[in-house]
């Protein structure tokens, strides 16, 4: 392997890691805090939640906040796949880059119950969507939550028009022809044109 090979592969290394490493950062600037791939979430944002990434629909990366005395992260069920939610505030969680950096959105669901959105996990996931960035997870949560479509009716055939009226007198005669070819017996003859001249208005 050449020199000049193994620098120019060298260089393509360093640039992927720089590349993956700007989508990974989180950053404050003000009151808005950005991704590297440039989502932006400020405060009193509302937001869209997308599908829950777990098996069973709950989210990995949005859970309840934390206690007082406990730090276990119970994860936000699947019913809220689909959900709006409105940023509360920013907060820290010593698990990113092992430092105190802001990486979590406090969400406030609308029904007096917050949750923390850890949000460079949430956006990659598709448990959190930002139009425009990761559209295609909305499109999958779409076909996820969506209600299947109701199978299609039975075809509904158009009746026959109802056979026109049949005269009396050409009854009649196909009754004499039947009668005449021994078909029908006389008895048979009279009550079948008795039968046919009462039923005639």
């Amino acid at each position: 392997m050449s020199l000049q090979f193994r620098l120019l592969l060298a260089a393509f290394c360093l640039a992927t890691l720089y590349s993956h490493a700007q989508t990974n950062t989180i950053s404050m600037k003000g009151d808005t805090l950005m991704l590297g791939n440039g989502a932006q979430f400020y405060e009193g944002e509302e937001i869209i939640l997308g599908a829950g990434s777990a098996p069973d629909r709950s989210f990995n990366h949005i859970f309840s906040s934390p206690g007082v005395f406990s730090s276990k992260h119970t994860p936000m069920s699947g019913e809220f796949n689909g959900k709006m939610a409105r940023v509360k505030k920013f907060e820290k969680d010593g698990s990113y880059k092992k430092s105190y950096a802001f990486n979590i959105l406090v969400l406030d669901m609308g029904n007096g119950k917050s949750f923390w959105c850890e949000v460079q996990g949430a956006f990659e996931s598709g448990e959190l969507i930002v139009p425009g960035l990761n559209d295609r997870k909305t499109a999958d949560l779409k076909m996820a939550t969506a209600k299947p479509d109701p199978p299609p009716s039975p075809e509904v055939k158009p009746t026959p028009d109802p056979k026109p009226p049949v005269s009396i007198a050409d009854e009649l005669t196909k009754l004499k022809k039947l009668l005449d070819s021994g078909a029908i017996t006389k008895d048979e003859y009279a009550s079948l044109k008795k039968k046919l001249i009462s039923s005639q208005p």
